[in-house]
């Protein structure tokens, strides 16, 4: 049945979401194993801003203290990850782009519009500077940029909603030695871990978690066991002590309090509490969120060196009439992507 919720998808959607399954598992198995190297990498950052801000974090921050594998719970990088598919279904990665170019295909367009009207095809040119362009492709990227900003300074409080997940797990931290404070309960950055990825949940808009999965979970499971294995045979370092830093025990118990908290028992046990919107309404949420009205939606159409309008003529040169591509927030009007949203369960 693919991972299609209650969007009413037919065969097509399934055989995409059987698509999505796949490349969010080897995703997934990618960035975990990067994690230590991506823990030791943001907490000398941490440390750098703590000494350059003297006292303290810079206001507004919402970095954890500590350090190790929970002390970076907001830290936010955009990678770009480049897979194909080999005959079995199965994804690997060519490469990652740890800074992934976001220009906009069309941006000639800007330039080129004086001289000619531009195409209203998705791939069509206007003068010299757009061929080969992609209104859907740009339209993916600004819908992209938005949800990661929307993401990011998403000022939403989850500390109600985590305390109502906590609280039916009251007395299994014994289960969770390493992530207990000296003086009984979690500790801060555990704390702030699950704080933050329960906020994420519910400000993800378009986003869908590649981690923590429901689906995934025993996998993810599975995976932090071989990590540690390899760490324990390869450098002596993956049990109690950690690796420069890194403490794989620890990680993995984050690991395993993580999905209790967000997906319930694993198995036939108490299932988790339905504390944010499905995909679908949340995706359909962050759209509306994202489309500017009255004259904020004329005063972003007048500002955006991207923008062409509809029906009018050319400037310079003078091209034709015509309905001329999308402008900038066609994306959010839904006029080439997001026509449907289906729900997705994680």
């Amino acid at each position: 049945g693919g991972e299609g919720g209650g969007g009413g998808g037919g065969p097509l959607f399934r055989g995409h979401a059987s698509m999505l399954g796949a490349m969010r598992r080897v995703v997934g198995a990618l960035f975990l194993s990067a994690e230590p190297q991506f823990s030791r990498f943001y907490e000398a950052r941490m440390r750098q801003r703590r000494a350059g801000a003297g006292t303290g974090q810079s206001g507004g921050s919402r970095l954890a203290g500590g350090g190790g594998a929970l002390g970076c719970a907001s830290c936010y990088h955009i990678f770009g990850v480049d897979l194909i598919a080999d005959r079995g279904g199965e994804f690997r990665v060519i490469e990652v782009n740890v800074q992934p170019d976001l220009t906009l295909s069309q941006s000639g367009c800007a330039a080129a519009a004086a001289s000619a009207a531009p195409a209203s095809t998705d791939t069509g040119a206007a003068g010299d500077g757009c061929w080969g362009g992609s209104f859907s492709y740009d339209h993916a990227k600004r819908a992209a940029a938005y949800n990661a900003v929307s993401v990011v300074y998403a000022d939403r409080s989850a500390a109600a909603t985590l305390a109502r997940l906590l609280t039916p797990l009251a007395g299994r931290g014994v289960a969770f030695p390493r992530l207990l404070a000296p003086g009984g309960g979690l500790a801060a950055d555990a704390l702030s871990y699950l704080l933050e990825a329960v906020r994420e949940g519910v400000a993800a808009g378009c986003f869908l978690p590649v981690y923590p999965s429901g689906r995934a979970r025993s996998e993810h499971a599975a995976h932090w066991r071989r990590l540690a294995a390899a760490a324990t045979t390869k450098w002596g370092c993956g049990g109690e002590g950690g690796c420069g830093g890194f403490d794989f025990e620890r990680r993995r118990q984050m690991d395993a309090l993580l999905h209790l908290v967000l997906h319930g028992e694993a198995r036939g046990g108490r299932p988790a509490e339905r504390w944010r919107p499905s995909y679908r309404r949340r995706c359909e949420a962050m759209l509306a969120a994202a489309l500017p009205s009255g004259s904020d939606a004329a005063a972003g159409a007048a500002a955006s060196p991207w923008h062409f309008g509809g029906g009018g003529g050319g400037g310079g040169g003078g091209g034709g009439g015509g309905s001329g591509p999308p402008g900038e927030w066609a994306w959010a009007r839904r006029e080439y992507l997001f026509q449907t949203v289906y729900d997705v369960e994680d």
